[in-house]
């Protein structure tokens, strides 16, 4: 097994895995499965290579690109999604939770 998961990794999983339980989730074009579509923010504009926020765009069907509309699903939602010390840390850990995700997905289409 790999490393454990913080509170708000687990998050991330549940938000993934509640898609996959209500039929939520989006079936692209190429037969793959959208639950989550993580981006990653820096929290200071002024250091973007240190904390950085991993976050979802896929919400209520469709994947948001703009970052109001997501920061706004985000302040709605009230989940807590991770937040990393350096940009490097945000995309190894978001890798490590998409194995996870692709690893449900692929026990789902059984």
């Amino acid at each position: 097994m790999g490393p454990e998961l913080t509170r708000n990794e687990k998050n991330v999983i549940e938000y993934h895995r509640q898609h996959l339980r209500k039929n939520t989730y989006m079936t692209n074009p190429d037969g793959s499965v959208t639950t989550f579509m993580g981006t990653r923010f820096s929290v200071d504009e002024n250091n973007p290579n240190g904390p950085t926020q991993l976050v979802p765009t896929y919400w209520n069907g469709k994947v948001l690109d703009n970052p109001k509309d997501i920061y706004d699903a985000i302040r709605a939602s009230g989940i807590n999604f991770p937040v990393y010390r350096t940009a490097a840390e945000a995309a190894r850990r978001e890798k490590f939770l998409h194995d996870i995700m692709e690893k449900d997905i692929r026990q789902m289409k059984r």
